[in-house]
């Protein structure tokens, strides 16, 4: 059990962190702050860290297209007999402790597709987290039109690029909240 003391407006709180289990990848943790009860998934792997990418590139005339990652992930299926794949952000963990976030991005697109961009082509969004878990996600997006890839494949995942409409259709809102940053900022 961890109790913690900190001011909020001026009064000093006391806030009790108990972890109900853990393995070496999650753990579920419940804080009682204020005689109130919030129970969370917390990311051990990678400290709730994570970046979430979106390369895209652009011809002279053409539409953007977006590299994406279509995932067998079985959690997020009802039928354990659906072997279909889903299309997801490309996102990574923050795994060392001395890692920034546009480091794990760079990292995370050489393992994806084979090549190493610059940290200066990444362009940071900004950061989302997610309800229900201490995961912090800083989004970046890079422009990727004048780099040779190697996208890989397994049997769980590929990399692939997508148009906007496969885009819209997707479910992962990292996917949407990227590219609607990305037009805002004046990127695509």
């Amino acid at each position: 059990m961890l109790i913690q003391l900190f001011v909020r407006k001026g009064v000093l709180r006391l806030q009790k962190v108990v972890e109900l289990f853990k393995n070496k990848k999650i753990g579920v943790k419940e804080m009682v702050v204020d005689n109130k009860s919030y129970t969370y998934v917390s990311e051990v792997w990678h400290d709730g860290n994570l970046v979430s990418i979106l390369p895209y590139k652009i011809e002279e005339g053409k539409q953007p297209v977006f590299l994406a990652s279509w995932e067998y992930y079985p959690p997020h299926k009802s039928d354990e007999r659906d072997k279909s794949f889903e299309l997801y952000s490309i996102t990574g963990g923050m795994e060392k402790n001395d890692e920034t976030p546009v480091f794990t991005a760079k990292r995370t697109l050489l393992e994806k597709i084979g090549c190493e961009i610059p940290e200066k082509d990444f362009t940071m969004l900004g950061t989302s987290k997610i309800k229900m878990s201490d995961v912090d996600i800083v989004m970046f997006a890079v422009d990727i039109s004048n780099y040779d890839l190697e996208l890989k494949k397994t049997d769980t995942e590929y990399a692939e690029f997508i148009t906007i409409g496969q885009l819209v259709k997707s479910k992962d809102t990292l996917l949407h909240a990227m590219v609607a940053l990305s037009v805002n900022m004046g990127l695509i």
